[in-house]
C-alpha cells in the first residue's frame, strides 16, 4: 500500500532527501467530460524516461479512480491534495463516468528524477 502524505507525516521543510532525490515533475490533465469505462493507461517510462516516485492530485473536479502499476492493483479514488509518497510508479491508470461538470479536468503532478 502506498504511504499517503497528510499533516501528521508530511517532511519537514527543507528536507534534503525530497529536494535532492525528486528534481523534476511531470504534469497530467484528463478531460473529465470524457467517460473511460475502460482504464486509461499513462506508461510513466515511456512518457517522461523514469519511474515516478512520488503522485500528487493537484485537481479533481468529479469522481475519477487510479490504479498505480497494474490494472490488477487496487483502485482508489482521485481526491485533491492526496500524496502518494516513497512509492515506485512506472504507471498508471484512470477511470471515470462522464461529467456533468462543464470543464472538469483531473490534474495529476509526479515527480521523479532523471
Amino acid at each position: 500500500m502506498p504511504f499517503l502524505l497528510t499533516e501528521e507525516t508530511a517532511p519537514a521543510a527543507g528536507d534534503m532527501e525530497r529536494l535532492l532525490f525528486d528534481n523534476r515533475y511531470a504534469k497530467f490533465e484528463f478531460d473529465l467530460t470524457v467517460p473511460r469505462i475502460e482504464p486509461e493507461k499513462v506508461d510513466l517510462e515511456q512518457e517522461i524516461g523514469a519511474k515516478a516516485r512520488r503522485m500528487y492530485i493537484l485537481r479533481a473536479d468529479d469522481t475519477a479512480w487510479i490504479r498505480l502499476n497494474s490494472l490488477t492493483a487496487p483502485e482508489f479514488e482521485a481526491v485533491p491534495g492526496l500524496w502518494i509518497d516513497r512509492f515506485y510508479i512506472s504507471s498508471f491508470y484512470v477511470r471515470n463516468p462522464v461529467s456533468s461538470a462543464a470543464d472538469a479536468k483531473l490534474v495529476i503532478l509526479v515527480f521523479y528524477r532523471v
